[in-house]
């Protein structure tokens, strides 16, 4: 396991980072963790396939990170979960965790590849 990605974030707003798969041949798995101060804030993960630009400009190809019970990926406490996404390095998906609602947030994202 290696970290790829660590951030902290103080105010509302986005955390993206892109998701450069090796392609080798095992599947491309992470484990996010998410812990903190939410400041009553609340944290939703998405994915982007048109990239992180596109994650930046808040468009609409963001597409919610969903549980093994269909529902969004989206806390006001500190919560960790793993994700399958497979990548590749010319033109990654976006990796992206949107904070609205909060006041005086410290959050830490931190996201690891597993494989």
């Amino acid at each position: 396991m290696a970290r790829i990605y660590n951030t902290t974030l103080t105010a509302d707003g986005n955390a993206i980072i892109s998701l450069k798969n090796k392609r080798k041949d095992t599947r491309e798995i992470y484990t996010v963790h998410v812990y903190g101060t939410f400041g009553g804030g609340t944290v939703t993960a998405f994915t982007n396939p048109a990239g992180a630009a596109s994650a930046a400009a808040g468009t609409t190809n963001d597409i919610s990170i969903k549980n093994a019970y269909g529902t969004d990926i989206s806390s006001t406490v500190k919560f960790s979960f793993d994700f399958e996404c497979n990548s590749d390095p010319t033109n990654p998906i976006a990796l992206k965790f949107v904070l609205a609602g909060a006041t005086s947030p410290s959050l830490t994202i931190r996201v690891d590849d597993v494989s």
